[in-house]
């Protein structure tokens, strides 16, 4: 309940109230409370109550180290949020899409574009691939920012594992026609009509300036 609405003030109270009465806290509730502090962006707390799950004799789990990646990327600590999957690899327990998603997001929103390919290439070597939302956040900071020939390369890689969605396809769309590359528009536009998705006309290249 304190998670859905976001009363991490409150929950935080509760717990210290369970530590103060002599209760020992399970994984679970430190978990959920690690992804309350999460979620509110309160990186600080995360990781103390990380470093006190761990003292108290408790083994982090998967969802532990993804709310501390999501603590640590509302923070803009991406660094340190890669660092966190590499412990958790360490540790012997496999990231999921999920972790990596959350710093892709960050870093290709924020423009950082190499830094969101190199942490997707990361990704890939573990033995994921992509999901639709890695792969609508990459085309998007593609077409976003201009860089045609990668958004293109990008597509044509995913496209054999993962079914492309209005988005993404109308994203390579606008990337062939920039590229005036027509006939692979037609191609695309076709198979769009075929299989019922709408292209989505509100597109434009190269609309951002990437950060210096």
């Amino acid at each position: 309940m304190f998670n859905k609405i976001g009363r991490s003030q409150e929950a935080s109270l509760l717990f210290s109230k369970m530590q103060e009465d002599g209760i020992r806290l399970g994984k679970i509730s430190y978990n959920i409370m690690i992804n309350v502090y999460a979620t509110n962006g309160c990186c600080h707390e995360a990781n103390n109550l990380y470093q006190a799950m761990k003292k108290d004799g408790h083994i982090p789990d998967s969802f532990t180290y993804l709310a501390l990646v999501q603590a640590n990327v509302k923070n803009h600590l991406y660094t340190e949020a890669e660092n966190i999957i590499c412990t958790m690899q360490r540790a012997g327990i496999t990231p999921s899409c999920s972790h990596f998603n959350f710093l892709i997001v960050a870093l290709a929103t924020a423009g950082f574009i190499g830094e969101a390919e190199k942490v997707y290439c990361n990704m890939k070597k573990t033995g994921l691939y992509p999901d639709l939302a890695c792969c609508r956040t990459m085309l998007r900071a593609y077409v976003n920012y201009g860089l045609v020939n990668e958004g293109i390369s990008f597509f044509e890689q995913t496209s054999q594992y993962i079914k492309p969605d209005a988005f993404v396809f109308s994203a390579a769309v606008h990337l062939y026609e920039y590229m005036g590359k027509d006939s692979k528009v037609d191609e695309l536009l076709d198979l769009m009509n075929q299989q019922g998705v709408l292209f989505l006309s509100n597109m434009r290249v190269g609309m951002k300036s990437r950060p210096k």
